[in-house]
């Protein structure tokens, strides 16, 4: 034991090493629990908000589909513009495993929207008739506490309530897209 990360196994036995260390993407406190042994500081960090992403796949070009050069943001405010929207703390959750936006107002969604392809002057040479999308919101981090227990591989994406609660999410980000989009049309 070396007291420092000097890879990652990344499963089915393959490991990556790494000469001068390991940056984590995981955040402070997953990586302190990945590392329990190392003299990681956490202190009163507490943790940051998450974020869901959604990748969409479509069959045409940009110029097809008319999809836009620029990022796209839905950003809910009140009358003073200070965020009025929902996900910035676990402790505003509501918790229905099957549907944790059951009782949400979709317009109440923080949304970032980019259209990578339309970006990207080679994209229609790599990749002929094809463009993509990427949904950006928040979310509490509670939503993903009943799964924490489940093996990424073999647990969670074979549990029925985890896919559930995907397709919920799925559906109300995809509303509010939807809702976006076609107001930005008028």
């Amino acid at each position: 034991m070396t007291g420092r990360a000097i890879g990652v196994d990344v499963g089915d036995g393959v490991r990556i090493g790494a000469r001068r260390g390991v940056i984590s993407g995981a955040g402070i406190h997953a990586t302190k629990k990945l590392l329990p042994n190392s003299d990681m500081f956490v202190g009163n960090v507490k943790p940051g908000i998450s974020h869901i992403m959604l990748f969409i796949g479509m069959q045409g070009t940009a110029e097809e589909l008319d999809l836009p050069t620029s990022n796209m943001w839905s950003l809910p405010v009140d009358k003073e513009y200070g965020y009025s929207g929902i996900g910035l703390t676990s402790d505003e959750a509501p918790m229905d495993a099957k549907d944790p936006w059951k009782d949400v107002d979709v317009s109440k969604l923080l949304l970032f929207v980019g259209f990578p392809r339309a970006k990207d002057g080679s994209w229609s040479e790599r990749f002929p008739n094809k463009s993509t999308c990427e949904i950006v919101t928040n979310c509490p981090t509670s939503w993903f506490d009943l799964f924490a227990n489940e093996s990424a591989v073999s647990g969670k994406r074979k549990n029925v309530d985890y896919n559930r609660m995907k397709s919920s999410i799925e559906s109300k980000i995809m509303e509010r897209f939807n809702y976006f989009r076609n107001a930005k049309g008028k």
